[in-house]
């Protein structure tokens, strides 16, 4: 074989594998793809990105946040705390969430009798009899948010979402036309409802919640429900006996200024503190606290009804407006009976309390009456 063969033959090796190596593996369709993707990828950010600035601008114009557009929290089940005092309105605004299907409500889950039985039965994970009732509740609360555990409530039969009814009203509340009736239903009926709210007249402050591990990255929506401490007192007044601190100071007969002192003071330095708190939200409850009055429930259920449901981001049933109505201009007796006349029990304590009652109210609500707006009373 000649040089010239000998250097044919490397040519076309040399060719050959410049070939394989560099202009057999460009694919056009294959780099267009890729440039595709990466034009997608920076045009979708970008849309995401006008996207927040829009849904934040829009948001920026309501009177009320309830939601931060892409809070990781959003996605998450919905817990609503209803933080108020005893005779207050609580169980009227507890209403608002028994009446929908969506809800699991439950009424009361802090009540010490409740939360000692749960402790006594190892229902209560990581508190003993040795925690206080503080470090139990917190603990029960911590199960209920983060776990949807949930045991059954002293008051379970208060929650209206959880009775056995028709096929359709089962449909509504357990998706079923058979009534869930088996074991850890409320566990299930926990997972299984968009929104649990809890009626806890006996968080003495809003700042304890910060107490619950992971619950300032839970999807928590607080509303703090007030009322005139004198209304408060009145109705205190009228309820009997009951385990509240604070109530055993009206047991007493004839009642006198002092021991309504103590009670009311009692009342009104938890109301100071929440107000105190609130006033200075802390990052994880802005835009997710609300506060409502006793007043407001009273005198325009309807729109206030449409407020705590716009705070939560959502539609107001349609048939609530009814139930409202009915609830707030009959008169009928009983303690623990939502349909009065709203109006009249406004009014109510200037008739039953005598005047040095009154004032020592005052003395020992001014703060609070004065940061809501209530005035001294003039007989």
């Amino acid at each position: 074989m000649n040089i010239s063969k000998l250097f044919k033959y490397a040519i076309i090796i040399i060719a050959t594998v410049i070939l394989i190596t560099f202009i057999l593996p460009y694919n056009p369709e294959e780099i267009y793809n890729n440039q595709t993707v990466v034009q997608t990828e920076q045009s979708s950010q970008l849309d995401s990105q006008e996207r927040n600035d829009i849904h934040s601008e829009s948001h920026s114009d309501r009177e009320t946040h309830h939601e931060a557009h892409g809070d990781p929290r959003s996605s998450k089940k919905m817990y609503v705390i209803l933080v108020t005092g005893f005779r207050t309105g609580s169980t009227f605004l507890g209403e608002l969430f028994n009446q929908n299907a969506d809800v699991l409500y439950l009424f009361e889950p802090f009540h010490q009798n409740h939360i000692k039985a749960l402790v006594r039965d190892d229902a209560i994970h990581g508190a003993t009899e040795e925690n206080t009732l503080l470090e139990q509740r917190t603990a029960y609360l911590d199960q209920m948010i983060n776990k949807c555990q949930v045991e059954w409530p002293m008051f379970g039969g208060m929650s209206l979402g959880m009775k056995c009814g028709s096929a359709e009203e089962n449909l509504k509340r357990y998706g079923t036309p058979e009534c869930d009736k088996a074991d850890k239903r409320w566990d299930r009926q926990c997972t299984r409802r968009d929104i649990v709210a809890l009626k806890l007249i006996r968080l003495q402050r809003i700042q304890h919640l910060e107490l619950v591990p992971g619950i300032k990255d839970a999807n928590v929506y607080v509303i703090h429900l007030i009322r005139d401490p004198r209304g408060t007192m009145n109705s205190r007044l009228g309820f009997g006996t009951f385990y509240l601190d604070d109530i055993e100071n009206l047991k007493v007969k004839p009642l006198t200024p002092e021991k309504m002192g103590i009670a009311a003071a009692n009342l009104c330095d938890r109301e100071w503190d929440n107000i105190q708190y609130t006033e200075k939200l802390p990052d994880w409850l802005q835009g997710r606290f609300l506060r409502v009055t006793h007043d407001e429930m009273s005198l325009e259920p309807i729109e206030i009804a449409e407020r705590v449901y716009e705070f939560l981001g959502k539609k107001i049933p349609d048939d609530m407006s009814e139930f409202l109505i009915s609830h707030t201009t009959v008169k009928e007796k009983g303690v623990l009976n939502t349909s009065r006349n709203s109006t009249e029990v406004l009014e109510k304590w200037k008739n039953n309390l005598k005047p040095d009652i009154v004032k020592a109210i005052e003395d020992k609500c001014k703060n609070v009456m004065d940061f809501m707006g209530y005035t001294p009373h003039q007989p």
